[in-house]
């Protein structure tokens, strides 16, 4: 899904581990926290798709990742 100008792609990893993972439209290198680059930001492991998505757009909003 497209959310303001990012990626979010939920994926399960494991049996009912969930992540977003979170990738910038354009495909610059994400910046997240101190001095943290990379193509993408994964969230923490959820129990379900939509507290993943959830974590995503939280990072998003409060612009942990830039």
């Amino acid at each position: 899904m497209i959310y303001n100008s990012y990626v979010i792609d939920v994926s399960e990893r494991e049996p009912a581990r969930w992540t977003a993972r979170i990738s910038r439209l354009d495909g610059k290198a994400i910046q997240a926290g101190h001095g943290f680059q990379n193509a993408f930001y994964d969230t923490i492991a959820t129990t379900t798709d939509t507290e993943a998505l959830k974590y995503a757009k939280a990072a998003i909003e409060s612009r942990l990742i830039r």
